[in-house]
């Protein structure tokens, strides 16, 4: 049976690789974004 220490350890690990993977991914369509823009003019 695992802990609840071991659990919540487990969740805030998961949440902050997700939330990373996303936020790089975002800004990198941010940037692909303001780059496309920038060669349109």
């Amino acid at each position: 049976m695992m802990s609840e220490r071991y659990r919540l350890a487990m969740a805030v690990g998961l949440t902050v690789t997700v939330a990373g993977i996303a936020s790089s991914v975002l800004v990198m369509l941010l940037l692909k974004e303001r780059r496309n823009h920038d060669n349109a003019v």
